[in-house]
C-alpha cells in the first residue's frame, strides 16, 4: 500500500497552528491502521488532544464497538497535556478538550483469483472516507451520506469521561471492499465537505483530487487549499488529507 499525506492550517495561520492530527501505521506489508482526528477550536489543547489520539490508537479499538469506547476511555486516563496557565487549568477542569475521529484497518487480501482492500471504519463526527473507483465515480462515503450533513454541529470525543455523559455522541461503523484499482481519501470536515459538494454538483471529485495529487509538498498544497478557499467556496479551515491506494 501507498498513501500520500497532506495538511495545511487555517489561511493566514503558521503550520504549527493546524489543530488535525493523522497517523498511518503499517502493520505489515497487507495491512495499515488510519487514524485521522480533528480537535475542536474552540476547546482548550485541541491539537495536543486530537495528537494524542492519533498516537495511541491501537487496533484492537476496532474489534467492537464496545472496544472502540473503551479505547476512547483509556485516552482519556492517559491524556495529561502540560499546563502552565491558570487559566487553561481553569477552561480544561470546566470543559476539557475535544476532537472528531475516524479511524480504520485496511487490508489488502490476495484472492486466487482477484484481490482487493477490506476496511473496517469507526468514526464519531465529520472527517470522512471516499472511495473512488478507476473512472471517478464515488463509490463510498462514510461517515456522512451526503453534503447536507455538514450542516449539523459534529459529535465530538471529549477528553472528560463527565462531560461527555454530558453531550453523548452517535458512534457510526461500518465495512467496506475496494478494489485495488480504487482511490481510498480520508479528509476533516472543510475539505470533505468541499470535495462531496463538488462532487454532487458538477462530479467533479475525482478531478479535484488528481490536482491534490499533483501537489509535491505540503507549501503547493496549502496554495491549492487556499485557491479554493477564495475561488471555490471551501470554508476556511484546517485541511488535512490521506490518500491510499495499492502499490502500482
Amino acid at each position: 500500500m501507498e498513501y500520500q499525506l497532506f495538511e495545511t492550517p487555517k489561511s493566514g495561520l503558521p503550520d504549527d497552528k493546524n489543530e488535525d492530527s493523522v497517523l498511518v501505521k503499517k502493520i505489515s506489508s497487507n495491512q495499515a491502521l488510519i487514524t485521522m482526528s480533528d480537535g475542536a477550536s474552540t476547546g482548550v489543547f485541541s491539537r495536543n488532544w486530537s495528537d494524542h489520539i492519533t498516537g495511541f490508537f491501537d487496533t484492537a479499538f476496532l474489534d467492537s464497538s464496545e472496544d472502540f469506547l473503551n479505547g476512547l476511555q483509556s485516552l482519556r486516563t492517559s491524556f495529561q497535556p502540560e499546563i502552565t496557565r491558570p487559566s487553561a487549568q481553569r477552561k480544561f477542569l470546566l470543559e476539557g478538550s475535544y476532537a472528531t475521529v475516524l479511524a480504520s484497518f485496511v487490508e489488502k487480501v490476495t484472492g486466487l483469483f482477484s484481490s482487493r482492500f477490506k476496511i473496517n471504519n469507526y468514526a464519531v463526527g465529520d472527517v470522512c472516507l471516499f472511495i473512488f473507483n478507476k473512472t471517478g465515480e464515488l463509490k463510498q462515503l462514510f461517515p456522512y451520506k451526503e453534503s447536507a450533513d455538514f450542516g449539523n454541529i459534529p459529535d465530538l470525543v471529549r477528553s472528560s469521561e463527565k462531560h461527555q455523559a454530558k453531550t453523548p455522541f452517535s458512534l457510526r461503523h461500518d465495512k467496506f471492499t475496494a478494489s485495488l484499482d480504487d482511490t481510498i481519501v480520508y479528509a476533516t470536515d472543510a475539505f470533505a465537505e468541499f470535495l462531496l459538494k463538488q462532487d454532487e454538483e458538477h462530479k467533479l471529485g475525482h478531478k479535484i483530487l488528481e490536482r491534490v495529487r499533483m501537489c509535491k509538498n505540503n507549501q503547493q498544497f496549502r496554495r491549492l487549499m487556499d485557491y479554493y478557499r477564495t475561488k471555490g467556496g471551501m470554508h476556511n479551515d484546517d485541511v488535512t488529507i490521506c490518500i491510499l491506494e495499492a502499490k502500482k
